[in-house]
């Protein structure tokens, strides 16, 4: 049982990592669009037609 809580400890550390670092990438692209290019732009844009990942169209 004691290796399952260090295991599960380790593993919920690394993906808040990760799950932090994607979201601080998200906030600073929109920061980045705003005060470089004037136009408010979210990183990840879901649209009828198309889907928006920073700036690459799917």
């Amino acid at each position: 049982m004691k290796d399952f809580i260090r295991k599960m400890t380790v593993s919920a550390i690394v993906s808040l990592c990760i799950i932090f670092g994607f979201w601080a990438m998200c906030k600073a692209y929109s920061a980045i669009r705003q005060t470089g290019f004037g136009e408010i732009r979210n990183a990840v844009e879901i649209k009828e037609k198309e889907i928006r990942f920073f700036d690459y169209t799917v």
